[in-house]
C-alpha cells in the first residue's frame, strides 16, 4: 500500500518536511523523484526514504505562480531524467502530458548547469527587481552574471563535475536571452515575500566552494544580500 510515483516539485527550503511526509505514504518499492532547483534535495530525500526510493532528474521548463493553485507556462523546455529502475514509468506518464523527456547517465552535471544559471541570473533580478533580459541591457549586471557563473562553474569543475556546456557565461548570457520577459522564481519569491532558494543555489556554491578551496566572493555576497532582504 501507498504511493508509488511521488514527483517533489516543492521549494528547496520544504524538502525537509516533504521528505517527511512521503516516508508516511510512500509505497515500500516507490520512488520520490526531485525536479527541484539547488543542491541536496535528492540525499535529503535519500536520508528519509532510502537511497533506493529517491531519484534525480532536472527540468528547464519555466512557469510563473500567478496564485494558490494558478500556474502560467513561460517557455517551453525538456524534463531529463536520471537512473533509476522506474524511471521508464515516469516518462510515459510526463510523455502522455506532453512533456518532452530525456534520459542521462549523469545528470548531476545537468544538475550543476542548471545551478550555475539560476545562481547568475536569478540573485540578480531579485536585488534589482527586473526580468531576465534585462540584465543583459545593464552593463554591471551583466558583469556580476559573469562573474557569479564562472565561480559557480569553477567550483563544479573543482568537484569533477562535467557540466552540459563549454561557456558557463555563454550560457547564462543564452538563457537570460531567450527568457527575457521571464521573471525568474526568485524574483516571484521576493515580490510575494516568501522565502527563496538562495540556500540552495548561491549558498551551496560558497559552501562548495570552501570545501574544494575555490573562492567564491561574488556568490558570497549576493548570497548575503538576498538573505538580508527578508527581516
Amino acid at each position: 500500500a501507498g504511493t508509488r510515483y511521488a514527483l517533489v516539485l516543492v521549494k528547496s527550503w520544504q524538502t525537509q518536511r516533504t521528505a517527511r511526509q512521503l516516508a508516511a505514504c510512500l509505497a515500500r518499492d516507490g520512488v520520490a523523484l526531485t525536479l527541484q532547483n539547488g543542491l541536496s534535495n535528492l540525499e535529503v530525500l535519500g536520508s528519509a526514504l532510502g537511497a533506493a526510493r529517491a531519484a534525480l532528474g532536472v527540468t528547464t521548463i519555466g512557469a510563473n505562480l500567478l496564485g494558490p493553485g494558478q500556474v502560467r507556462p513561460a517557455g517551453e523546455g525538456v524534463i531529463t531524467l536520471g537512473v533509476h529502475p522506474l524511471m521508464s514509468q515516469f516518462a510515459d506518464l510526463f510523455r502522455l502530458g506532453g512533456f518532452v523527456v530525456e534520459t542521462s547517465q549523469d545528470p548531476s552535471g545537468l544538475l550543476w548547469g542548471k545551478l550555475v544559471i539560476n545562481a547568475a541570473i536569478n540573485p540578480i533580478t531579485a536585488l534589482l527587481g527586473i526580468p531576465n533580459g534585462e540584465i543583459l541591457e545593464r552593463p554591471t549586471a551583466r558583469l556580476l552574471l559573469a562573474t557569479l557563473a564562472r565561480e559557480a562553474a569553477a567550483v563544479a569543475v573543482a568537484q569533477g563535475v562535467r557540466l552540459p556546456y563549454p561557456d558557463p557565461v555563454l550560457a547564462a548570457e543564452t538563457i537570460a536571452r531567450r527568457t527575457a520577459a521571464n521573471r525568474s522564481s526568485m524574483l516571484q519569491d521576493v515580490t510575494r515575500g516568501a522565502p527563496t532558494e538562495i540556500d540552495a543555489i548561491c549558498g551551496a556554491i560558497v559552501a562548495a566552494g570552501e570545501h574544494t578551496s575555490v573562492p567564491t566572493p561574488a556568490n558570497r555576497t549576493v548570497w548575503q544580500l538576498v538573505k538580508a532582504m527578508r527581516r
